[in-house]
């Protein structure tokens, strides 16, 4: 038995249900907010299917852009395994850990607000947005499988943005760099 693989393994389920907690809240509001609904009770109390897809491609889309930020912290705790950080590294992992999570949380919101609106005034043949609050389940399929296809297609620059806030030691001129 390795107890300190096991608490390892806690620490992530923890930081994991956190996150997710976190991203679906963000991602449920967000949505529904766009779609014009006070709130994510007043919309899915009312029966509103339509809002409901968008709320689901919303939330699945927040996953698919954070979960590099987790799998980095992940990673981070991996290596508390190996090596005791004692209480300052712990919680400067915490800080790296939030962080992380908080700019990816913060960019795929803006990143999905921002190619909603983008969408929205490249179709202004159909307004999605109200028919999706009308009900209009075709509508919000389609706008839910743009905020996924948004988040598949900007997953790797989140990625490599969130990458460039890691404070990583430069590289000898002999060195080859991994491609990220």
């Amino acid at each position: 038995m390795d107890p300190v693989l096991a608490l390892v393994g806690l620490a992530k389920l923890l930081f994991g249900l956190v996150v997710g907690v976190v991203g679906i809240t963000i991602a449920a509001r967000s949505a529904t907010r766009f779609a014009g609904f006070e709130s994510v009770d007043e919309g899915l109390r009312s029966g509103n299917v339509a809002l409901g897809v968008v709320v689901a491609g919303a939330i699945i889309a927040m996953a698919i852009l954070v979960q590099h930020a987790v799998a980095g912290t992940f990673g981070a705790l991996d290596l508390i395994r190996h090596a005791a950080p004692g209480a300052i590294g712990i919680l400067w992992l915490v800080v790296y850990g939030v962080s992380h999570v908080g700019a990816a949380l913060g960019g795929g919101v803006l990143l999905l607000i921002v190619g909603t609106r983008a969408f929205v005034r490249l179709t202004p043949e159909v307004d999605e947005v109200t028919e999706v609050h009308e009900g209009n389940v075709a509508s919000a399929l389609v706008l839910a499988a743009m905020l996924v296809a948004l988040a598949l297609l900007a997953q790797q620059g989140v990625e490599t943005m969130l990458d460039g806030l890691l404070p990583i030691p430069g590289l000898g001129r002999d060195a080859v760099p991994v491609p990220s």
